[in-house]
């Protein structure tokens, strides 16, 4: 797996438990949201400010969702791209390079989406 120096394929913090480990916090965060969302596998579902996509994978495995990380970052969409692959989650996780102030969707076209830490770093 490639690890991104500083942050390993995940951009944001959970919060944690008595004892619990920081990695443990993260991925039952994630699985907090998408169990709240009501995912899966019949979804198709828009992560917002997705980075090297590490919340999206755990998403999508937990849930059997299709999910698709909006980035307008181009170097971490490919990063994202080659995790999406080793991981074998290519056929249920993709990006789409966008400012997410000006994604071109149609209506409808997601049927969540989320934002972890992210919408915070837009421009208004």
């Amino acid at each position: 797996m490639i690890e991104q120096y500083g942050w390993g394929d995940c951009f944001h913090f959970g919060f944690r438990f008595s004892g619990e480990g920081f990695h443990e916090s993260l991925r039952r965060t994630e699985y907090y949201l998408a169990s709240r969302m009501g995912m899966g596998p019949q979804h198709h579902v828009l992560d917002v400010g997705a980075g090297v996509g590490g919340p999206m994978r755990n998403i999508a495995r937990f849930t059997g969702s299709r999910i698709t990380g909006l980035n307008n970052n181009a170097y971490q969409i490919k990063v994202g791209k080659r995790h999406n692959k080793e991981a074998h989650l290519d056929h249920l996780c993709d990006f789409l390079q966008s400012d997410f102030m000006k994604v071109q969707m149609p209506d409808n076209a997601y049927d969540h989406a989320y934002a972890i830490e992210a919408t915070c770093h837009g421009e208004f």
